[in-house]
């Protein structure tokens, strides 16, 4: 009684009494004062519903603070607002599940493209992106979608087009939608294939390049998921096995049938190879164990591009003979790439690897990297043969991105195994030399950017921000060791070369962002003008630097490169590339016999 002297309670009529709220007060929990209607569905617009036959039970409704009161009311008129627009746009309040299942009809949309867009989104994958990734087929791809019977299927064509995409700032909007559509149509068609009785090349072609997009936009489990999956396609294709002398297996297990002719034989190899490449670049990059044994490979290393395309027999060696033979002259750039991350992911998995006498408590390289071992890989330098070496072959993206991958290595195996100095000691001349290895590989990295400064952006491999970190990287350790003043002018190029790609790759901003964190205190210890230009993460061009721009063709998107004048002409010269005359056809001057088939070759 005293309660309802402090807060009057509306009385019921006589013919609410024994009722129980109704539908609506008791869904809010909202005070009801059981008439017809009642006072909320009256304030908010409700229709007032009671449950036939309820009843009220014993007592009145308790009395809720003025807050609780406050926020209620505020509920229901944000309730009474969405219903009534929801009847304005379609003329009843749709259900929670309608809105579900409108959301999902959303995302499903297909994205169109008219004719013209099509045109040059596949002229621009032709232009940009066939020539790292040469996968395709040129003209063996213009017949078949000419044919509606061997027209590509949808999925490979709408990724092809979303890497396209972000090339060209027209249909750069388009490029997620389009690799989204791409993933969904070919999961459904493998959900619509669950036996595998049919299988092509096309799945592995589109999970390739679906890997890479996700890659070049910085989503890197997902690609390397995705690089998983086109590793299993090519193996239950047999596509590691594509040039055995015997097939010896169940002819039932056959899944694809054998290649009719040169061309198509020869890109199966491509995409086996570049998913070879990719799978041991998430071993390196990641640390994941590899899920292609070098062991079981029987497929002949790839041709050049020019052969490729134009459908020429070119010998060709595989990778067991490639790796130890001194007559490399048959190697392709593609091949050439091949076996520098064979013997690149090697050495780093030597250095990454447990010892299995090691006890669980001992940490990795404790006993299986004694000092010897690590001196080996702190004097290990990467070369390619010299007929693809810089300036001795024509300079063309995927030779320059070879060129840049073997500095990158040297770079890469002398960091990871200067991390394990901290359980093993070396002498301190042999760490002067692995920092002067490193210095010159980074200069290496630094030349190679230079001379191919006038290229469209777009042009470079997609893994050419990570060999350029790996520059930074080297330049960085060794200033910061030796306050060498020579080295700021090498290390703000890179940086700088960086911060243009970063425009049209995720993977350059997140290597900008690990700099900063691996360094924090980097930019604050160079030169004055130079951290003031460098920094808010790289974002802003200072005015003191030179714009040149990668890449004078009309028809491709200019990007910005910052080159300080100070030091744009005089940091190497190309004489600086001409090879030791001692063992140039070798690819790592110390394997010392350690070959990457620790159990002989095939």
């Amino acid at each position: 009684m005293t309660d309802s002297k402090q807060l009057p309670v509306p009385q019921p009529g006589p013919s609410s009494l024994g009722r129980m709220a109704c539908s609506f007060c008791r869904r809010r929990k909202l005070k009801c004062d059981r008439r017809s209607p009642c006072e909320s569905c009256q304030k908010f617009g409700f229709d007032c519903e009671y449950a036939p036959g309820s009843s009220s039970g014993t007592g009145r409704p308790d009395v809720k603070s003025s807050r609780v009161r406050q926020l209620e009311d505020r509920l229901g008129r944000v309730e009474h607002l969405l219903h009534s627009k929801n009847k304005r746009d379609s003329g009843s309040a749709p259900t929670s599940s309608t809105a579900k299942n409108a959301a999902v009809e959303t995302d499903r949309i297909e994205p169109s493209l008219d004719s013209e867009a099509i045109r040059v989104l596949e002229e621009k994958y032709f232009e940009f992106v066939h020539p790292v990734l040469n996968i395709i087929h040129p003209v063996r791809y213009a017949e078949r979608i000419r044919d509606p019977k061997t027209s590509p299927p949808n999925y490979l064509r709408q990724a092809m087009w979303a890497l396209a995409a972000t090339t060209t700032e027209l249909y750069s909007d388009r490029c997620e939608a389009l690799y989204l559509s791409s993933r969904r149509n070919l999961e459904e068609d493998e959900l619509k294939n669950p036996g595998m009785e049919v299988i092509n090349l096309a799945p592995a072609q589109t999970w390739t390049l679906i890997a890479i997009y996700e890659l070049n936009h910085g989503y890197f489990h997902r690609a390397w998921m995705s690089t998983s999956r086109a590793v299993r396609l090519v193996q239950i294709m047999r596509l590691h096995r594509l040039d055995a002398v015997t097939q010896v297996m169940d002819p039932t297990l056959r899944f694809i049938a054998p290649p009719p002719d040169l061309t198509e034989a020869e890109e199966r190899r491509r995409v086996f190879w570049l998913i070879y490449i990719m799978d041991r670049s998430s071993c390196i990059s990641m640390g994941f164990p590899s899920l292609i044994d070098e062991r079981d490979i029987r497929t002949l290393l790839p041709v050049s591009n020019a052969a490729f395309e134009t459908s020429t027999k070119e010998r060709a060696l595989f990778l067991s003979d490639a790796l130890i033979t001194q007559t490399n002259k048959d190697l392709s750039s593609f091949a050439g790439q091949v076996v520098l991350v064979s013997l690149g992911g090697s050495k780093l998995a030597e250095l990454q690897r447990y010892d299995p006498t090691a006890g669980p408590l001992e940490s990795a390289g404790s006993i299986w990297l004694k000092p010897q071992r690590l001196g080996v890989a702190l004097t290990t330098e990467f070369r390619v043969p010299e007929h693809l070496a810089i300036p001795f072959v024509p300079l063309e993206p995927t030779t320059a991105f070879l060129n840049m991958s073997a500095h990158a290595f040297t770079i890469s195996v002398h960091r990871i195994a200067r991390a394990q100095l901290s359980q093993d000691s070396v002498s301190a001349d042999m760490l002067s030399q692995s920092r002067k290895l490193c210095v010159e590989a980074a200069s290496k990295i630094v030349m190679i950017m230079k001379v191919t400064s006038h290229w469209d952006i777009l042009s470079f491999n997609p893994w050419t921000s990570y060999t350029l970190y790996l520059g930074c990287v080297g330049f960085a350790n060794a200033w910061l060791e030796e306050r060498d003043s020579t080295l700021i002018g090498p290390l703000s190029f890179l940086l700088e070369t960086l911060r243009a790609f970063r425009k049209t790759s995720a993977l350059a901003r997140i290597m900008l962002s690990d700099i900063n964190v691996e360094y924090p205190s980097l930019l604050g210890q160079l030169d004055k003008n130079l951290a003031d230009s460098l920094s808010d993460d790289f974002v802003t061009v200072s005015d003191s630097f030179a714009p040149v721009q990668l890449g004078a063709g009309e028809s491709s998107t200019p990007s910005e490169f910052s080159i300080d004048p100070d030091f744009a002409n005089d940091i190497l010269n190309v004489e600086d590339f001409d090879l030791p005359q001692d063992n140039t056809d070798a690819w790592n001057l110390n394997l010392y016999g350690l070959s990457p088939f620790p159990f002989g070759r095939l």
